[in-house]
């Protein structure tokens, strides 16, 4: 046992190694430890202590007790075999007397020192040295545009600072963009909407996300799920009116079009709206595609960073294609790059 940052700091007389295992415990054939469910969770029938892990089992809308994942500080010298043998031997003979069997798996992406193991290939400086370089001249941008502000001031000249394409990199021109607001669009109301749809959604995402990872309160989980509030347990159903708004905001905008007195094609009319909003997306999108792949693996810590990151990182390597051509949703769920980007982008 240990704790991680205690662990991975030991430096002498070995190098600590943290592991984090998973036992299985699995109750021998013809022995029943089931009970009757309740909305009490602490009703396990008759006090069996292992009725707490091993009576969930035949319930799979439950957190599974009899998984558990614990994690031990072991000598770097120590690979994920060794570990994974020496604590089967050690449970077999600890369950032998119940009968019951435990298996173990230790993977070795679970084992984490202090050094970062995820290696450093060329691609990631290049990435690295592009942000800065852009960072960098937004700065600049940001710096020169701040100064002609100032100096028209100074001046007494009326009217804004011209636009310039230099000035597009200027974080002062980007917030006047993020925050202007047109009060007579009468779709205002639906883009509000279609926000606080996307915020939920969001949120949602996110608590998956935490409740994937190893539990140590599963009773909260269940409590949450029995009695929890019934606008939290309903709430995924929002993703289909976030869809639905963001399918009739592009229908208005496109409808627009084709009402304008236009001698153009009905083709052209109906492609370059679509095209305007893939060449005002995409750079960002791949942005966010080079930052996955290359950048985030090397920022986290911890025994579940690898499992959470370097997969993605490297579906993101592989590809990347299939989201540069949007057809990410025609491929296997498990190679789909980036699988809630696509999802928020407001139109």
């Amino acid at each position: 046992m240990g704790v991680y940052d205690e662990c991975v700091d030991i430096r002498y007389p070995v190098k600590g190694q943290y592991c984090l295992s998973e036992i299985k415990i699995i109750p021998p054939a013809g022995r029943d430890y089931s009970f009757k469910r309740t909305e009490d969770l602490d009703d396990f029938g008759h006090d069996h202590a292992w009725k707490t892990i091993l009576g969930w089992t035949d319930y799979q809308d439950q957190v599974q007790r009899n998984i558990l994942n614990l994690g031990i500080c072991v000598p770097d010298g120590c690979s994920a075999s060794d570990l994974q043998t020496s604590l089967q031997s050690e449970f077999d003979e600890a369950f032998s007397p119940e009968q019951l069997k435990a298996v173990v798996r230790v993977d070795p992406i679970k084992c984490r020192v202090r050094e970062d193991m995820y290696p450093y290939y060329t691609p990631y400086y290049v990435t690295l040295w592009i942000f800065l370089l852009l960072v960098l001249i937004c700065c600049c941008a940001t710096l020169h545009h701040f100064i002609r502000i100032l100096y028209r001031q100074n001046t007494n000249e009326t009217g804004e600072v011209p636009r310039t394409f230099f000035y597009e990199f200027s974080f002062i021109e980007s917030i006047k963009t993020l925050l202007k607001f047109d009060k007579d669009n009468k779709l205002n109301i639906f883009y509000t909407t279609k926000v606080m749809m996307m915020l939920f959604v969001m949120s949602g995402h996110y608590i998956l996300a935490l409740m994937s990872n190893p539990i140590s309160n599963a009773k909260f989980v269940d409590n949450i799920y029995l009695n929890g509030p019934a606008v939290l347990l309903t709430s995924l159903n929002i993703v289909d009116p976030f869809f639905f708004m963001s399918g009739f905001i592009m229908y208005i905008n496109l409808s627009r079009e084709f009402r304008k007195p236009k001698a153009e094609s009905v083709w052209k009319t109906l492609s370059m709206p679509i095209i305007q909003r893939i060449i005002t997306m995409l750079p960002a999108y791949c942005a966010m595609m080079a930052i996955t792949a290359h950048i985030i693996p090397h920022l986290g810590d911890g025994p579940l960073w690898p499992i959470k990151s370097w997969g993605e990182a490297e579906i993101c390597k592989n590809y990347w294609w299939t989201n540069l051509l949007f057809i990410s949703n025609f491929v296997e769920v498990d190679h789909q790059v980036l699988r809630c980007i696509l999802i928020f982008n407001p139109q």
